[in-house]
């Protein structure tokens, strides 16, 4: 598909679930939004842009330290502004919302002080573009604080526990004892759907690593003082209604795909895989959501 095609898609493939998202979002990425504002450093008055603002998180919190009038979150889906909209509204925070896409932005060169991005860069079919983009509308001296989705780094302790982790996972996992989103479900749809004859997986496959290049990719854009942290969590879920909903939600994968084939399907799916977290819980098991961020930072010469 082409580039233009999957952001359509990846932007409209929200449409259904930003209630979901929102929700899950302040129970989940909340305290990787709020280390992103800690490492950003804004000072009052700032001018701020939140690139793939989502339903606001981000924005919301920036515009809290920065004051109203001097965040503006831009994203492609309607769906996601709309809900970012009223929770300003709501809020009074003086969040200014606008339909973008990260890869062309339309703002003056120089407009702003400090761009943020939380998990947005996987989206983008060209994130060294968006990046080139960022680094236009920021004035000299101006921040870049962004992140992705990753597990830490491979030398850091946090690596060595989360391999220990993993074979753990996997060991209770052939025991079924142990569920871990959103793998989890992305692989039980592999197994029992035929496959769609689209690009998405492989678009996906080829696109969601980014987190080893990341820091090239900054530093080829033009930016300096480059600088990488990592932060991690774990949930467990209670229920397997929630289990589901939540990968159904932020698997961009499974999102895709469950909105791609025919109601009824969806409904025999999601039943068997609720049957099976049920036989995991029933055992003693635990069904349990990994959730973590590379985050980068750097500035304008």
């Amino acid at each position: 598909m082409s580039d233009s095609e999957f952001k359509a898609q990846d932007a409209s493939s929200y449409d259904g679930v930003t209630g979901s998202f929102d929700r899950f979002t302040q129970s989940y990425t909340t305290p990787l939004a709020e280390r992103m504002i800690e490492l950003a450093g804004l000072r009052s008055g700032e001018r701020v842009l939140d690139v793939g603002t989502g339903t606001g998180v981000v924005g919301l919190l920036a515009a809290k330290r920065a004051g109203p009038g001097c965040v503006m979150g831009v994203d492609l889906s309607d769906a996601m502004l709309e809900k970012a909209r009223a929770k300003a509204e709501a809020s009074g925070a003086g969040l200014e919302l606008r339909k973008m896409d990260a890869e062309s932005l339309d703002l003056e060169a120089g407009s702003f002080d400090c761009v943020l991005s939380l998990f947005a860069l996987t989206h983008f079919p060209d994130p060294a573009q968006a990046l080139k983009e960022m680094h236009r509308i920021l004035r000299p001296n101006g921040t870049l604080t962004l992140a992705v989705g990753s597990g830490p780094p491979a030398t850091s302790l946090s690596g060595w526990l989360r391999r220990v982790g993993k074979a753990l996972d996997l060991a209770l996992a052939s025991l079924g004892r142990r569920c871990v989103a959103t793998g989890s479900l992305e692989k039980w749809m592999d197994s029992r759907l035929p496959s769609s004859g689209q690009e998405e997986s492989a678009w996906a496959v080829q696109h969601s690593n980014r987190a080893a290049i990341l820091p090239d990719l900054v530093r080829a854009a033009g930016f300096v003082s480059v600088r990488t942290s990592w932060m991690g969590r774990t949930a467990e879920l209670e229920t397997p209604e929630e289990f589901w909903e939540l990968q159904a939600t932020n698997s961009s994968r499974v999102r895709k795909r469950l909105g791609s084939i025919e109601p009824e399907t969806v409904d025999s799916l999601r039943q068997e895989y609720l049957d099976h977290c049920r036989k995991v819980v029933e055992r003693g098991g635990k069904l349990v959501y990994p959730y973590a961020a590379l985050f980068v930072t750097a500035r304008l010469p």
